[in-house]
C-alpha cells in the first residue's frame, strides 16, 4: 500500500513553477526542484511522472492561480476599475517577481512552445482565457460608459493580451524594469486609448 502524500500539492507546484520560471524548462534540474520544494527526485517522479509532467502540471497550476486573480477583480463594481487593477498588478508582479523572471507562460511560449505541441496548447488555451474574460470586462466598461462604444471588444482584449505580454517580455531585460516605476502613467495612457 502507497503512503499517503505528506505535502501541499498546491503549494509544491506554486514552489515548482517559481523554479521553471526562473531558469526556464531546459535549465532546471531536478537538484533545483528538490531545493525549492524541499522533496527528493523519486517523491516528485511518484507524484506527478517525468520532468515533463511536473512542468506541464505547474504550468496549469500557474495559468489557474492568473485567472483565478483575474476572475476575482471581476468582481469590481467598475469594469474600468477591474482592467486597471489588472494592467497594474500584471506590470507590478512581473517586476516585484525579479526582472529576470518575466512570465512563466511567455517564457514557455517562448522556449518550449515551438516544439512541444502539450505545451502550446497548454499556452494557447490560457491566453484564450485570459481573453475571454478581458472581452467580458471591455463589453461591461463599454455599456457603464466607461470605454467608447466604438470599440471591438475582442480585438481590444488581444490588444490588452499583446500589451501585457509585450511588458512581460520586457521584464526579462534588466533596465527595462524601470517601466514599473511609471507604472501608473503608463496605465493610464493604455486606459485612455480605450475611452
Amino acid at each position: 500500500m502507497a503512503r499517503p502524500r505528506e505535502f501541499d500539492p498546491e503549494e509544491i507546484l506554486t514552489r515548482v513553477a517559481g523554479v521553471f520560471r526562473a531558469n526556464g524548462f531546459e535549465k532546471t534540474s531536478f537538484r533545483h526542484l528538490e531545493r525549492a520544494t524541499g522533496l527528493k527526485k523519486g517523491s516528485l517522479f511518484a507524484a506527478y511522472g517525468n520532468k515533463h509532467a511536473l512542468f506541464t502540471s505547474a504550468l496549469s497550476h500557474y495559468h489557474e492561480q492568473r485567472c483565478r486573480e483575474l476572475a476575482e477583480l471581476c468582481e469590481e463594481k467598475s469594469a474600468a476599475i477591474a482592467l486597471k487593477h489588472w494592467l497594474e498588478s500584471s506590470i507590478e508582479q512581473d517586476s516585484r517577481a525579479s526582472c529576470e523572471r518575466g512570465c512563466l507562460t511567455l517564457n514557455s511560449l517562448v522556449e518550449t512552445a515551438p516544439h512541444d505541441r502539450h505545451c502550446a496548447r497548454l499556452v494557447g488555451e490560457q491566453l484564450q482565457r485570459v481573453e475571454q474574460i478581458l472581452e467580458k470586462l471591455v463589453r461591461r466598461a463599454i455599456k457603464e460608459g466607461s470605454f467608447r462604444k466604438s470599440l471591438d471588444a475582442q480585438c481590444t482584449a488581444k490588444y490588452l493580451v499583446c500589451l501585457v505580454s509585450g511588458l512581460q517580455a520586457l521584464t526579462r531585460i534588466p533596465h527595462t524594469c524601470a517601466l514599473a516605476k511609471k507604472q501608473k502613467d503608463f496605465v493610464s495612457f493604455i486606459l485612455n486609448t480605450l475611452r
